[in-house]
């Protein structure tokens, strides 16, 4: 019953147990070294694209924002700093809504973007901004989410074109439609509340419109198209021809 100490066959199977640890540590550290390669090559490849698009970014007359996957700036190109006076070293970690909205800001506009940052969807919106000196300008927001190979979300990119000339416009374009309705609303009053017969024809004598006044003198409709010499009395229709 007393314990005589290691034999050489527990000694001999002490050694194998090392190298058994030795060996599954070695297969642990070759596993976590293909997973650091792998994840590498997935950097290296994100650089490269963002390499790329940093490029054309840097070209484009467009503004371009990129943040970080809960909205926050990282980059901004040199076009949004000349349009809006903020500089990336003012802005980086900021959210663009933080200092871009004002009075005249749409809230449904933000309320788009808003739920396209929280459901990691695109969007594309025309909103109102505001420069660093508190100018309002229009610009149209595409915001495109990116996803790693894991279908992580990474960042976002976001391009803004300004259209404030085109939104302007736009505007113009339907005050003047207003203006020509009213106008020709009123034009069809006057027409129709005067008591002087009023009526239009072609060059050939086909009538094209005639007022209210016609119908209550003559007691008749006029049909559009119809020639006018069809409605003269009989003994004016020559001396009308001639």
């Amino acid at each position: 019953w007393l314990d005589d100490g290691p034999t050489e066959r527990d000694k001999f199977l002490k050694k194998l147990c090392k190298w058994d640890d030795i060996d599954l540590q070695y297969k642990e550290l070759c596993k976590l070294l293909l997973e650091y390669e792998k994840e590498f090559k997935t950097i290296e490849k994100q650089n490269q694209e963002n390499a790329k698009l940093s490029i054309l970014a840097k070209s484009t007359s467009n503004s371009i924002i990129y943040t970080d996957s809960a909205g926050k700036i990282t980059w901004v190109n040199k076009a949004f700093e000349e349009k809006t006076g903020f500089l990336l070293t003012d802005i980086i970690g900021k959210k663009p809504g933080s200092f871009l909205c004002g009075k005249d800001t749409e809230p449904d506009k933000t309320d788009i973007i808003r739920k396209a940052i929280q459901n990691k969807t695109e969007c594309n919106v025309v909103i109102t901004n505001y420069t660093k000196s508190g100018e309002p300008f229009q610009v149209e927001i595409q915001i495109t989410p990116v996803f790693n190979d894991h279908g992580e979300l990474v960042n976002y990119v976001s391009i803004q074109q300004d259209v404030t000339e085109k939104e302007n416009q736009k505007k113009q374009n339907e005050l003047n439609l207003i203006r020509i309705t009213r106008s020709e609303e009123n034009y069809s009053k006057l027409l129709n509340t005067t008591s002087d017969i009023i009526f239009t024809t072609d060059k050939a004598g086909n009538i094209f419109f005639s007022n209210k006044a016609w119908q209550q003198i003559f007691r008749k409709e006029i049909t559009v198209g119809k020639n006018i010499i069809d409605y003269l009395h009989p003994d004016s229709k020559q001396s009308f021809i001639a």
